[in-house]
């Protein structure tokens, strides 16, 4: 079941991704279907990272104080969704897969 807080949930979502049993050596298309999800919730984070920054910087231009905080924030949001999604993918990651 996948778990309701986000930090726990894109971390488990990144876990599903990479993980396989350790002593099972993986095929290629199981190589490629790991490296795709890992990297299409990488990209999503980073896609989402990208037009905050954008927003961020129009509010700075504008002085919107308001905006500059709220996007302040999801901007920390989005690092520490990053960080969790790498550390789960190098602690728990089959090798095959996060050597690729």
């Amino acid at each position: 079941m996948r778990p309701q807080s986000p930090l726990e949930a894109i971390r488990h979502d990144a876990v599903l991704a990479v993980w396989s049993r350790p002593d099972r050596s993986l095929q290629a298309e199981d190589i490629r279907i790991g490296v795709q999800k890992y990297t299409n919730i990488v990209r999503d984070i980073h896609d989402d990272w990208k037009t905050d920054q954008d927003g961020l910087k129009s509010a700075q231009g504008r002085n919107d104080e308001a905006k500059v905080r709220q996007l302040t924030e999801r901007l920390k949001h989005h690092r520490e969704r990053m960080t969790v999604v790498m550390e789960a993918g190098y602690q728990l990651g089959h090798n095959d897969i996060i050597s690729r």
